[in-house]
């Protein structure tokens, strides 16, 4: 089983910027590194790849339903 860790905390604290970190030390250090973080996003919530860094609509803020 592959090593994970969770990141959890209170809005506005940093926890984005504190994964980002990770991520890159991680990368840096040669290790492979995959998983998922929610990101703000211009239209509300976005749900990111860790992996490749792609972005994906997760919740508006608009209220309009038309995601799925």
């Amino acid at each position: 089983m592959s090593p994970w860790a969770g990141l959890i905390g209170n809005s506005k604290t940093g926890r984005n910027a504190a994964i980002e970190g990770i991520v890159a030390r991680l990368r840096a250090a040669g290790l492979s590194v995959g998983g998922v973080m929610q990101a703000r996003h211009p239209q509300g919530q976005a749900l990111v790849n860790l992996a490749t860094g792609e972005r994906a609509l997760l919740a508006r803020s608009d209220g309009r339903k038309d995601l799925c």
